[in-house]
Parts: structure tokens; sequence; C-alpha cells
């Protein structure tokens, strides 16, 4: 027979989650993630009955997606009268995620996360709540670690649902049902006769959450029965794994490849994966990292040699002078950013680069009053060359490096490309830069800072000189 030990038993496993998460520190208002079913209605009862004991203000936000038609509608109905029965302040939102999730291109079930999570953040900067009450449970959590688990996803997958996290800068997301089953919640809302809405969605197994829920764990739950309290058990002894791992992978400020090179894969990964974290909001998959990790621990037998990745979002994970670090990734494989353009003396734009040339036939020119970009005085952003020759090409051009490139240096003939890469330039500045060429021959005379062609080099006999300076605009 249902009696008060149920109303007991989840308002003491709410009060054990508050003193192992900390979820009510500091609250003064909290607003409840109402959506009508069983779990958030739940919450915003049990939370009714502990806000004078926690001191805190309770108030409840309706989510109104626009995806079920009129049993939407019902939905907002009931929890707009169930608030007001109780005396708590409602809100209520309306979005229309089918038109959004279309015009965005990803799934209804994604659109309306973010929706939601966006009006979360909306709500505490504009009314001061600092928390946002979610009814996630410990059934959530059992579903969440298996389905993380059947993905292959890393340990901190496997920690199961935060307990609390960080929202916004004044506000954390929290769920103090954590430690509560659904069956408990059912309980519950039996003892009280407090009805409550059912999204038609969840009865069916279209999703992979709903097939793990409906076939998957009561499978499990013959093996145990305590299923959800053990994979809580679990979730929070592999959190505190991740935590101290994660708090090793922070405390690394060094990003020399000689020194991560040293480190355990567990701790290089985190820390590849929180550089690009400061880049891009994309998540890397494991192919990336793992790829990465296997780059710079080659590295360590072969440190003069240097290389770039691609990665997610259009970034690049480049080890240039035996530093790790992440860029735009510039090129695109569809745009080869040929050019070839005769030189004039004075500024010679490279359009569709970062690249200028600058000529001049005074060898006493001071270039960093003469360069100029938009009326500012260029310093220290270009490289100078001399070419010098008693007959100076009358026509010079600038084009960028092609396949079997090469230039005649110290009496031999050199590949360009090898040549750039002992210089250890930039992938991009590879493609990129301008090589000078006689119009005349056709023949590469100088790879800016890089090589020059032994006809063009100081010998002292020479009678005539032209000032080459590369810049990025």
């Amino acid at each position: 027979m249902l009696n008060h030990n149920i109303t007991f038993e989840i308002l003491e496993k709410i009060k054990k989650a508050d003193c192992d998460f900390s979820l009510f520190d500091g609250c003064k208002k909290i607003l409840v993630a109402l959506s009508g079913g069983a779990d958030s209605c739940c919450l915003l009862l049990s939370l009714a009955s502990l806000s004078c004991e926690y001191g805190f203000s309770l108030y409840a936000l309706h989510i109104n997606h626009g995806i079920r038609g009129e049993e939407a509608d019902r939905d907002e109905a009931f929890c707009r009268k169930l608030c007001n029965d109780k005396g708590i302040p409602f809100y209520c939102e309306k979005a229309d995620i089918p038109s959004l999730s279309q015009k965005e291109g990803i799934s209804t079930e994604l659109c309306a996360r973010n929706v939601r999570y966006s009006l979360f953040e909306h709500y505490c900067s504009e009314y001061g709540f600092d928390s946002v009450a979610v009814a996630h449970n410990a059934c959530d959590n059992t579903e969440t670690v298996l389905f993380n688990l059947v993905r292959g996803s890393s340990l901190k997958g496997l920690c199961g649902i935060p307990p609390k996290r960080r929202l916004c800068e004044k506000a954390h997301i929290i769920r103090p049902l954590i430690y509560v089953t659904r069956g408990e919640i059912e309980d519950y809302l039996a003892f009280y006769n407090q009805g409550f809405v059912t999204d038609s969605s969840n009865l069916t197994d279209d999703y992979t959450r709903n097939f793990l829920r409906h076939e998957i764990i009561p499978s499990l739950k013959k093996i145990n029965p305590s299923l959800e309290s053990a994979l809580l058990r679990s979730s929070k002894l592999l959190s505190m794994d991740s935590h101290y791992l994660e708090g090793l992978a922070l405390c690394k400020e060094s990003f020399k490849v000689s020194e991560l090179a040293c480190l355990d894969r567990c701790i290089l990964s985190r820390i590849i994966k929180n550089m690009f974290s400061t880049v891009s909001s994309v998540m890397p998959e494991h192919k990336h990292i793992n790829a990465l990790c296997d780059k710079i621990y080659e590295y360590a037998s072969k440190p003069s040699t240097n290389f770039c990745l691609s990665f997610p979002d259009k970034k690049k994970a480049c080890v240039q002078n035996g530093i790790l670090c992440f860029k735009e990734d510039k090129r695109d494989k569809n745009d080869k950013k040929d050019y070839n353009i005769l030189l004039k003396e004075g500024i010679n734009i490279i359009e569709g680069t970062d690249f200028s040339v600058f000529l001049s036939f005074d060898k006493s020119i001071d270039f960093a009053e003469t360069i100029t970009y938009n009326n500012e005085i260029i310093y220290k952003k270009y490289t100078t060359d001399y070419l010098y020759s008693d007959k100076i090409p009358d026509s010079l051009f600038a084009r960028n490096r092609k396949p079997g490139d090469t230039i005649f240096c110290n009496g031999i003939n050199k590949s360009v490309k090898r040549l750039m890469c002992e210089k250890k330039l930039d992938v991009d500045d590879r493609l990129s830069l301008p090589l000078i060429c006689d119009i005349e021959t056709g023949k590469i005379i100088l790879v800016p800072n890089v090589a020059k062609k032994d006809d063009f080099c100081d010998d002292g006999k020479a009678n005539s000189c032209v000032c080459v300076a590369i810049y990025r605009r």
C-alpha cells in the first residue's frame, strides 16, 4: 500500500543529491522546466515541499514546441492549471520547432534542445534565476550510460548525466531527481492522486532511447534488479576518475610537441580536445584525436618534420617549429589559387592570397617608411631579398608554386617544395607564396627568404640591383 514513505524516500534522495553535488548551494530562485510529464510534475511538487526548508522560491517554465498540434496545446493548458492550483508563478514560451529545424538543417530533437537551453539562459539572465531544475532521473542516467556505451563513447560519456553543470555565467542546470527511479516517481504521483500528461512519441520505439527503455533495460534488470543504482554508482566513480584526468590535462600549459609526446595518450587526447575547444564549438571525432596523437608520438622520432592534419569546422592541427597549434584551414580543394601576374615597380597585390610584392630599384630605400597598406605603415611584416645582375630582366612576374618546380642554386637544381619544407614554411604559405620569375626564360629566380638563383647572387661585380620585399597585408 502506498503511504508517506514514498514521499519521505524521494525527499531524502533529493537531499542526498544536494549533499553529494551541492545542488542548492546559493540558490534563491529556481526555475523548473515543466513539460507536464510525470518526471517534471514530481520535480515541481517535491521542490515546492522543500522550498521553505532550503529557502528558495520556485517558478515554472513550459515550452510549447509546436510539434504535436492539439496535444502540445493540451500539455500547455495542463501545466498552466497545475501551477495556478499550487500557487507557483508560471511562464510559457512557444516555438515552431518543425520549421526552425528544417531551416537550420538539424533534427527536430536537437533543435528543440537548442531552443530549450537558449530560453533557459535568457530567463536566468533576464529574471535572475540562479538555477534551472530539469527532471532527469536515475532511469534517464541508465539510458544515457547504455546509449553511450553502445556508441563506443569515451570515459566522459560513461559518466552519465551530470547532476549539476554550469549553464551560463551566474546559473546552473541542476537535476534533483538524479537518484530517483521512474517507478518511485509514478508511486509518488499516485499517492497524491496527481495527474500528468503523456507525450505520445514516448510510447513508441522510433527512437534509440525508447528502444533501450522498453526492450533492453527490462532484460538487463533480470540480471540485476538494482540496475539504476549500480550504474549510478559506476557513473559516480568514473566521474571522479574523469575529473582527475581532466585536471591533469588542464595543468599542461606548454604545447611543445617534444613534451606532449612524453604524455600518456589519455592525457594527450584531453589536451588536444581542450585546445580545439578554444577555436571551435564542434566536438572532434575520436579518429581526429587519435590521428593527431599518432602524429605527435611519431614526431618524437622525427622532430624536424612539420605537419598539418585536417580537423572539423574548417580547422587544422599544425606542428611548426616544434609547437602544436590549431589554425583556420584556408585551403580549398576546389580552389587552387593559381596566379601569374606581371610585376611593376612599387606595390603589387596578389589577389586571392595574403601576400603583396614590393619592387624597388633603389637599394637604399627605407621599407619601414615606404611600404604601406590602407594608409598604415607595415612594420616587421616583410622579408627582403636583393637580386643582383648586370642585366636585370625587363619584366619580372610572380606566380604560385607548381608540382615539379626547381630553382638553380648552389650549382644544382633543387626542388622548391623540398626547400620550403627545410625552411619550415607554413603549409598554406607553400601553396601561395609568390615565386619571382624571369618572363623571358620562365625560370624561377627567387623563392623569397628561401633560395635565390645563382645568377642573381651578389658577386661584387653586378651593376644593377632590384629590391624585392614580400609582405602580408
